[in-house]
């Protein structure tokens, strides 16, 4: 099975409710369909990248639901001041923020805009409950105080074989 792909639109523009975090976060919805195996030990979730604009990074909490319920945490108040996860600027939604076990870096270290492959401040790995994989994925996107505003422009998940992706606890960087 090759890698399979489910993307949103580019620069969809969707607006992240301030001060939203625990009342009102973005949730984003991906059916995820046609996937076939037995998720983490055929299939796994290999990468998910993000274009989100914001003006305060260390406002925003960004987790990922399956459908079986479990939520991981992306990434949650990093990047202080800075701005933006990916690079909005960039045309054609190709200069991203993505989370996966191969990471080089970590948005609780690095520094804004977030462009380039991070680990994810939860484990990917946990959503390898040997579940089915298909349903309805959710990316959850909250800001957690006022005055500073962001929209999600994009967004992707990656599946792939289990045995093509590194099966460490790697992407637990807290």
């Amino acid at each position: 099975m090759a890698a399979q792909v489910f993307s949103s639109p580019c620069m969809m523009h969707l607006s992240i409710p301030d001060n939203g975090c625990g009342k009102n976060p973005l949730i984003y919805d991906f059916e995820v369909n046609g996937l076939q195996g037995v998720f983490g030990e055929e299939i796994t979730l290999e990468r998910v990248d993000v274009l989100i604009e914001h003006s305060w990074n260390g406002d925003v909490s960004i987790l990922l639901q399956s459908p079986f319920g479990i939520e991981v945490e992306l990434s949650s108040g990093n990047g202080a001041g800075g701005n933006h996860y990916g690079n909005p600027k960039v045309e054609g939604c190709r200069a991203l923020a993505s989370f996966s076990r191969a990471g080089s870096g970590s948005t609780a270290f690095d520094k804004p805009p977030f462009v380039g492959e991070f680990f994810p401040q939860g484990d990917l790995n946990d959503f390898h409950k040997g579940k089915n994989p298909n349903g309805i994925w959710k990316l959850m996107i909250c800001d957690a105080f006022q005055a500073d505003i962001g929209k999600l422009h994009f967004v992707r998940l990656v599946f792939a074989p289990a045995e093509s992706v590194l099966t460490g606890n790697a992407g637990n960087m807290k």
